[in-house]
């Protein structure tokens, strides 16, 4: 028997902002389909900063988030897999990875970095970065 994937990247059928990404990355869980219509809840745009890690985490989604329709594009076993495969579908601005960036860099590494130059920090963020989104 094959298991679940942990993640579902989903294609908004509504229209979204000009210049973002119709595509998101949520826990498998989180997809809702009643006689073929099928809906995800998700933050807002101004809120999903601070609700990042309920996404990233497989934590529950907020009473108080707007569903929407999506179509299911494919499942993937990370977020970072899902957010992955986004980005080979569309090069619209997405959020998203920002926040995975940023997310994928532990405080340790940000403590340790204080004691170097700017340049320094800049090369080590730059280098977590292409790890997680290189080639």
């Amino acid at each position: 028997m094959i298991a679940a994937k942990k993640f579902c990247v989903d294609k908004l059928t509504e229209n979204t902002d000009s210049g973002r990404s119709p595509y998101k990355v949520v826990p498998t869980f989180w997809i809702k389909n009643e006689n073929n219509n099928i809906t995800v809840p998700y933050p807002p745009e101004e809120k999903l900063a601070q609700n990042f890690d309920r996404i990233f985490d497989c934590q529950l989604p907020l009473a108080e988030w707007e569903d929407y329709h999506v179509v299911i594009d494919r499942e993937a076993d990370t977020y970072e897999d899902g957010v992955l495969y986004i980005k080979r579908q569309s090069s619209k601005l997405l959020n998203e990875e920002t926040l995975l960036v940023w997310k994928q860099i532990d405080l340790d590494s940000l403590e340790q970095m204080a004691s170097l130059n700017p340049l320094a920090i800049f090369r080590k963020l730059w280098s977590k970065f292409l790890n997680l989104f290189g080639k």
